[in-house]
């Protein structure tokens, strides 16, 4: 479907980005390399396209590529919370937890309503034991966003390893 309003409309954004996702989806690589060329080529230019691409990157380890494609992904729209976002998980996945927890704060700061940057940073938090700092970003959180399940979920996770280091200390003064 995506193919064939292309062919009636070359130009059409949404075709574009919906059959990226799918490429991406089904991991077709070299078909989506294909298409972001082909994109760029015809001045179509939506953020989800180099995302989608640098998203199936991240799924078979394409580590340079897939961030060269977020950093391009950035200049489509600077302001883009999922770039962000997703700019946190790949510095994160090579290991550089300080620039990806400035992405998921650049993210928090773009929208501050968007769920995703802070589950993501406030799980970095707890998994670098950072609790203090954990426990303040949930109180933060917007009263409308605390009913979010994957906030709950964070949330849950920080008590539970609030109560574990608690149990452990009170072990060891014993």
């Amino acid at each position: 479907k995506y193919r064939r309003a292309l062919e009636i409309k070359p130009n059409f954004n949404l075709a574009w980005v919906g059959l990226s996702g799918v490429y991406a989806f089904e991991g077709r690589l070299s078909e989506l390399k294909e298409l972001y060329a082909d994109a760029i080529s015809r001045g179509v230019y939506d953020v989800e396209i180099p995302l989608n691409y640098a998203n199936a990157l991240m799924q078979v380890k394409k580590w340079k590529m897939a961030g060269e494609l977020y950093e391009s992904a950035l200049s489509f729209e600077p302001q883009n919370t999922k770039t962000m976002i997703n700019l946190g998980v790949w510095y994160e996945r090579l290991g550089d937890k300080e620039e990806a927890a400035d992405n998921y704060r650049k993210g928090i700061e773009i929208d501050p309503a968007a769920v995703k940057p802070t589950y993501n940073l406030v799980l970095l938090l707890i998994r670098q034991d950072q609790l203090d700092a954990a426990h303040e970003l949930v109180n933060e959180i917007p009263e409308k966003l605390k009913r979010d399940e994957r906030l709950l979920k964070a949330r849950y996770e920080l008590v539970v390893k609030l109560v574990n280091e608690a149990k452990d200390f009170s072990k060891a003064a014993d």
